[in-house]
Parts: C-alpha cells; structure tokens; sequence
C-alpha cells in the first residue's frame, strides 16, 4: 500500500514538473483508454526522473528498515505474541515490567479475554507492592495448594476482595466490568481526583456499581464508553483492567 501511494505521488510530481495536461502523455490506449499502468509511471521515472527514482526507492527502503527495528523493540519491550504490535501496548508493557503480569504459557497475554477473580485478587496485590501473608484465610474452593492462594489471602486480609455468603471465592469465575470498577476504586480510593465529570449511562441509573464507575471516570482511570451505555454486567477484559491499573501507577 505504501508503494502505491509513492507511485501516486511521483505520477503526480512528473505532471506538475512538466506541465503537462493528460492527453500530452503517450501513454497506452491513447485518450480513449484513461489508464495509467505502474509499468508505464515507472518508465517515465526512470527515462525523466531518475534521481527522483532513486529517491523515492532509498526513502521506501529506510522506511521498511524502520518498520522492521520498531517491531524488533516492541517485542522487547512486551514479549507476548499477540501484543507487541497493536496500539495498546504501551499500557501492557508498563505493567509488564512493573512485575504485574505474566502472561500465559504459550506466550499470549490475550488482551480480549475476560479476567478471572483470581488473577484480578493477584494483580491488585501485586499494584499495590503487598507483602503476601502467610496467614491461613478459609474459602470452600481455595485449597492452600491453589496457584493464587496467597494473592488470594493477601486480599481479603488487605480488604480488597471479600468473598460469598455461602463462604466461597469462586476463583475462576469471570470478573464484571462493573464488580472489576469496585475492586479498583476499593484498591486505590484515597489517591482519586476528579479530573472531568461522569457521563450518565442509561444502564448504570440504579446499578450497584454505579458510584465506582463514576469515581473512575471522573479521574480519568476508566475511559468514557461511546454509545451512553456502560455495559456494567459484560465481562471485563484483561486490557481494560490493566489499561485502568497501568493509569494507577
């Protein structure tokens, strides 16, 4: 695509430099064919304008060069496959090299996927630089064996996650966006400040989460959703929490 526009552009320049109408080019098919081939701008490139063809070739060749260098260090800076080139990286790489995340075994950080309430307990306390408590905490499912069982006890010790009536975690259930807005508002409620005012959602009116959202928004931590709908029930992914988080630090 980049080459074609380079090619547009020197057809462009050749017409202006000569001053010459359309139908003062001997070009194929006369003027009843209006067709321009690339063979044919190449031609009247290399047989008129030489120099600008080569100027042309060393600037696409620099900027190849550039794309492939900027590519080799934003694998540097966020070693997940399927990251290291979409715009949402630079968030991703902050919490990346804070300590914050992982990623999974293949290699993936999976930025579109829900997050669970385990790894949500671990990156607050991991945000938060918590020292991870050797206390014993008692929920149901969470056996001390549990990857996330400190991270897990940290929290709820710390009081930034609770845990069910029924006495369970539910570790591997999906986090909300609007339960993902009250663990963070709970985690970093006294550094907030309003930078802007809170839009009105015409479902977040008489939701439970709505005052959490509202702070966020406010300070600028969540962005403000197009469509005047929040969405407060819809599984948070793991960037827009660590988008959020990554605003924290």
């Amino acid at each position: 695509m980049r080459k074609n526009r380079i090619l547009a552009l020197s057809f462009l320049l050749i017409m202006a430099g000569l001053g010459l109408s359309k139908s003062g080019w001997a070009r194929p098919g006369d003027a009843a064919d209006p067709l321009v081939t690339k063979s044919y701008v190449m031609k009247v490139l290399s047989e008129n304008f030489n120099p600008m063809a080569q100027t042309l070739a060393s600037v696409d060749s620099k900027l190849d060069d550039l794309l492939q260098r900027t590519a080799s260090a934003q694998k540097q800076l966020v070693p997940f496959s399927d990251v290291y080139q979409a715009e949402y990286s630079p968030a991703i790489a902050r919490i990346y090299h804070l300590g914050l995340i992982k990623g999974y075994p293949d290699g993936t950080f999976r930025p579109n996927g829900p997050i669970s309430r385990s790894e949500m307990a671990t990156l607050l306390v991991r945000a938060k630089k918590l020292t991870l408590t050797t206390r014993k905490i008692y929920f149901k499912d969470v056996y001390s064996g549990y990857w996330a069982y400190q991270y897990i006890a940290t929290a709820k010790l710390s009081g930034l996650v609770t845990g069910y009536p029924d006495n369970t975690f539910r570790p591997t259930r999906q986090v909300t966006r609007g339960e993902a807005a009250a663990l963070i508002y709970r985690a970093y409620a006294k550094s907030l400040i309003a930078v802007q005012s809170a839009p009105k959602y015409s479902d977040m009116t008489k939701h439970w989460a709505r005052p959490y959202v509202d702070y966020l928004t406010k300070a600028g931590v969540i962005p403000v959703e197009a469509g005047g709908k929040f969405n407060p029930d819809a599984p948070a992914t793991r960037l827009w929490v660590v988008e959020a988080l990554a605003k924290l630090q």
